[in-house]
């Protein structure tokens, strides 16, 4: 009887006190658990690569505008109405080619004044000189009671007069006709010209030089750019320590640009302008390129990028892009050493090398990196590798999909059977 009735007292117990029951049934799923091994996951399979060492050219990219080489503003000189315009709109023209004309009587009419204005004055030293040319051998003949002194001085003042009347009239005229060949406005430059800013008809030149058009010379174009104090030094350390020719302006200052969709930097030219004064608030420097543009791809306005070489580095290391990690310790690589266990080395990056980058410090060019599954590798753990070759093995190795294996079919019944 007091057994039973232990038993009954310890069911009583559970069933009044349900965490009681809870923690008695965790306690016997724990001890049924310790009787089993639990089992491990395989190390993680990552792929891994050796870096890449050869010489590189060290170079920074910059942003820059394109400008033309020359601008010229095409404006009207005198004062008239538009009477054509000589050219197809965004067309190539050479230096001197008429680009509009403005109604030129008036000036034309101005000219002929001129020239008969001259032809008066010409007429009138002929006849001051005649004049003069009598009274002077008068007056060397000793006739004083029919020649004074002052009439001889006063023919010969007319004489002066008159031939300064005619360079007068020569000034007046070369004006008239300056003027009447500003009626042809023509381009001062060749390159390509833009819009007509003003259509036929309309009064141009009245109290000021009316902007007719803009003509820019393409090939070659500038590119205008910042660079940093440090590249600044480094660029007169490297390219400004004697003077140079312009025979070696393009060997010793190189530059290479690119548009926006442009494939690497297809576009080669050199620096010939470095400004005179750095932006103190920027700590920056102007730097003018000349880029050839034959084929007119480079249009003034343009942003362009800038690759500027720096220098020559023999025997740096190279990794992939893709293998670089970055924590709040600064960039790192994994690489896995002895035993495959992963380890993490601090680096110092340089300059990006198309898919590659430079690395300064901190990792051995002989040392195997991870390249691929950075993510499932962790310092101190072990791992699986594949080297790059392996992996692209696999994957161009098509995966087999296994066949559903066919129900067995009964044998047919035999004719005798089924008749």
């Amino acid at each position: 009887m007091s057994g039973r009735s232990a038993t009954t007292n310890q069911l009583d117990m559970l069933h009044r006190s349900p965490s009681t029951a809870a923690l008695l049934l965790a306690a016997s799923l724990l001890a049924a658990c310790e009787t089993e091994t639990a089992p491990q996951l395989p190390p993680p399979l990552v792929t891994v690569t050796q870096p890449v060492v050869r010489d590189v050219t060290r170079d920074q990219v910059f942003v820059g505008v394109t400008h033309p080489a020359k601008t010229a503003e095409v404006r009207a000189r005198v004062r008239g109405f538009l009477r054509s315009i000589e050219f197809e709109v965004g067309s190539r023209v050479e230096a001197g080619d008429v680009l509009f004309t403005i109604e030129p009587q008036e000036f034309e009419a101005r000219v002929a004044q001129a020239q008969a204005a001259l032809a008066g004055a010409e007429a009138e030293l002929q006849r001051a000189q005649a004049d003069f040319e009598r009274i002077d051998s008068l007056q060397r003949q000793g006739d004083n009671r029919a020649v004074s002194e002052s009439q001889v001085d006063l023919a010969r003042a007319e004489r002066d007069k008159a031939d300064a009347n005619i360079a007068s009239a020569r000034a007046s005229l070369a004006e008239a006709e300056l003027n009447l060949s500003y009626t042809q406005v023509s381009s001062p430059l060749t390159g390509r010209v833009g819009r007509n800013l003003v259509d036929i008809g309309n009064l141009v030149g009245a109290g000021e030089s009316t902007l007719l058009t803009t003509v820019v010379e393409l090939d070659p174009v500038h590119v205008y750019f910042d660079i940093s104090e440090r590249t600044f030094t480094n660029y007169l350390r490297m390219y400004s320590a004697r003077p140079a020719n312009d025979a070696e302006e393009k060997e010793r200052h190189p530059v290479f640009v690119a548009l926006e969709g442009d494939e690497g930097f297809p576009h080669a030219g050199w620096v010939d302008f470095i400004n005179n004064t750095a932006q103190a608030d920027t700590g920056t420097i102007q730097v003018r390129a000349v880029v050839p543009n034959p084929d007119f791809r480079l249009y003034p306005g343009l942003f362009a990028r800038v690759r500027v070489p720096e220098e020559e580095s023999a025997g740096a290391v190279l990794v992939e892009a893709r293998a670089i990690g970055a924590d709040l310790g600064g960039k790192y690589v994994l690489v896995v050493g002895q035993g495959n266990v992963v380890e993490r080395r601090s680096v110092v990056l340089g300059p990006q090398q198309g898919e590659l980058r430079v690395i300064e410090s901190g990792l051995d060019p002989e040392a195997t990196y991870i390249v691929d599954g950075v993510v499932r590798a962790r310092p101190g753990m072990p791992v699986r590798v594949q080297t790059l070759e392996q992996a692209a093995a696999k994957q161009a190795t098509p995966k087999q999909t296994p066949q559903k294996p066919t129900a067995p079919q009964d044998d047919a019944p035999a004719a005798d059977e089924r008749d």
